[in-house]
């Protein structure tokens, strides 16, 4: 506390996470002998998008590119845009992963994760 401000200050706290979604953000589904991960992505390109998976988690990283040009009479408008993103999905049970499989359709990326222990 002090004269110019009489109201003491909050305790500080640290900011939220920024990992990105887990398991209920994501659409991770068990199908018996296998795992199912469909995860909604910004516009990004396929070439950009880097699927890790690890034995009891999958880590998703990219990076969103887009620039557009608009010329007119007497006018010129550049504009682009850079965004990174990174998600850290924790997995219910021991997958494979050297025989996981990913795809990317539509804006839509989905992971087959095969699981170490199907029983």
């Amino acid at each position: 506390m002090n004269r110019r401000n009489p109201r003491p200050l909050p305790p500080w706290q640290p900011p939220p996470s920024r990992e990105g979604p887990t398991e209920s953000g994501s659409r991770l589904t068990d199908e018996g002998a296998y795992l199912l991960l469909r995860l909604p992505l910004p516009p990004v390109s396929p070439e950009n998008i880097h699927v890790e998976v690890g034995e009891r988690q999958v880590i998703i990283r990219g990076q969103h590119k887009e620039s557009t040009e608009l010329r007119g009479d007497g006018f010129y408008r550049a504009q682009r845009q850079l965004g990174a993103f990174h998600y850290t999905i924790a997995l219910p049970a021991l997958v494979l992963p050297s025989a996981a499989e990913a795809g990317f359709d539509e804006g839509i990326l989905t992971v087959t994760l095969p699981k170490a222990d199907p029983a």
